[in-house]
């Protein structure tokens, strides 16, 4: 797969928001960036674990916010 520079840094600048997600909105934009990279670029596989680490912060956020409303 072939990338150009500007098609390269929003790669890495989407990879850089898949890892730093930490709310459920956050995860959800991310998520729906996600999609819409491999919608854009469906030879892309390599970024596709991208999908299992947001279901893992996802999991993390909810259990965060239950956390939370249990000591509110």
């Amino acid at each position: 797969m072939e990338l150009t520079t500007d098609q390269e840094q929003r790669r890495e600048r989407l990879i850089g928001l898949i890892l730093s997600a930490k709310t459920l909105p956050e995860i959800a934009q991310t998520r729906q960036m996600l999609q819409d990279w491999l919608a854009a670029h469906p030879d892309d596989l390599g970024i596709t674990d991208g999908f299992d680490h947001l279901a893992m912060s996802r999991s993390l956020a909810e259990n965060r916010e239950a956390v939370q409303k249990l000591g509110a």
